[in-house]
């Protein structure tokens, strides 16, 4: 991947995140830690926690 793709996928990931984020009141998963796209093409983003979650398009995730 070049640095210019990971600095993108970073960005998305952040703006991703921060949407999560919002959805809760107390965020217990901590700070991002790993970020890839998946086989489909979305989003992964794991956090501090260890949990990670997928994330797509529109910026749902499960």
């Amino acid at each position: 991947m070049l640095d210019s793709q990971r600095n993108d996928l970073m960005k998305s990931a952040t703006e991703l995140s921060k949407a999560h984020r919002k959805a809760f009141e107390h965020w217990n998963e901590g700070e991002i830690v790993k970020v890839w796209i998946d086989t489909s093409g979305n989003t992964c983003i794991e956090y501090e926690s260890g949990n990670w979650w997928h994330y797509n398009e529109r910026g749902e995730w499960w």
